[in-house]
């Protein structure tokens, strides 16, 4: 997976460990319920951050609150 992400390949990685993301991506997309919630720099966002997004609980950046309720 990391020799063709370093070849310049794209690389789809799905995972619910933190620190694997982290490691080996330049971007994330999190995904809570089927739905996108944010894309973002591996480099500028923090493990609470993302943990946060896959709870749920923020809508990325914005910090706009996604639906939990139903």
């Amino acid at each position: 997976m990391l020799e063709q992400r370093d070849k310049g390949k794209g690389v789809l990685l799905f995972s619910l460990e933190l620190d694997e993301i982290l490691s080996v991506s330049d971007r994330i997309a999190v995904i809570f319920k089927g739905e996108i919630i944010d894309v973002v720099d591996a480099q500028s966002v923090t493990r609470q951050e993302l943990g946060m997004m896959m709870l749920g609980s923020v809508r990325g950046k914005g910090g706009k609150e996604v639906g939990t309720a139903g």
